[in-house]
């Protein structure tokens, strides 16, 4: 995807079943390059919408181990913003702006020059609110590189949500196994208490780290801040 493209303004409210909103997805590719895109002002409000996910840009993800990608992967110069689910119905149902998941061997994953801000999902149970996820080790034997830099992810809000936590600006994580060195250099994450949570058992984080027993995560230059008032955070 090149040039600058734009998805934005849709406000869907039709009384289905839920089914996820990916606004940009990749499967099986080689060699990806996503850039100059802005996603922005989409609201969901369905009745029927529990468990679904609206994401900006999802790379596998249903995790496959057959359809992953690889290569060069390269996210960058992009902006996310205003996406909402907004349906007091909504139980375990969850708002992202990247994801990435399972990458094949040696790939190179890079993601830089992103915006991500005011996102936000009217989750009661599990529900998450995520920046920028990864999850990108392909198991046993194989090998990824991260490098993540120059981001900056504000304005995420969750406040019914008992997820934990549930607030993520940067979610980092390894598939069982596998070796992901990963690097987040001179991003910028601020999760505030504009809006506090109602849920007593509130959890945020700037940056959550989960499965990194055999993977390498260094952190330089960044400004991490989280001034949520309720709830645990981190």
């Amino acid at each position: 995807v090149s040039g600058r493209n734009s998805f934005r303004n849709i406000n869907s409210t039709v009384t289905i079943g839920g089914s996820d909103i990916r606004v940009i997805e990749a499967n099986a590719q080689r060699d990806l390059l996503i850039e100059r895109t802005d996603i922005y002002d989409l609201i969901v409000n369905i009745a029927g919408w529990t468990t679904s996910v609206l994401g900006g840009i999802r790379l596998n993800p249903a995790n496959s181990t057959a359809d992953f990608n690889d290569g060069n992967i390269v996210i960058r110069d992009i902006n996310i913003y205003n996406l909402e689910l907004q349906n007091t119905a909504v139980t375990t149902g969850s708002v992202l702006g990247i994801e990435v998941l399972r990458l094949g061997n040696n790939a190179n994953l890079t993601i830089n020059n992103v915006s991500i801000s005011d996102l936000f999902t009217n989750g009661n149970s599990t529900a998450l609110n995520r920046g920028i996820v990864i999850n990108s080790g392909a198991g046993s034997g194989t090998l990824v590189n991260a490098n993540i830099y120059n981001n900056l992810v504000y304005d995420l809000r969750a406040p019914r949500s008992t997820g934990a936590p549930s607030i993520r600006a940067f979610d980092i994580q390894n598939s069982a196994a596998g070796l992901m060195n990963a690097n987040l250099y001179y991003n910028t994450a601020y999760i505030d208490n504009a809006v506090p949570p109602t849920a007593a058992t509130h959890q945020s984080s700037v940056v959550y780290l989960a499965n990194m027993t055999t993977s390498v995560l260094e952190m330089r230059n960044n400004i991490f801040v989280n001034t949520m008032a309720a709830g645990t955070r981190a």
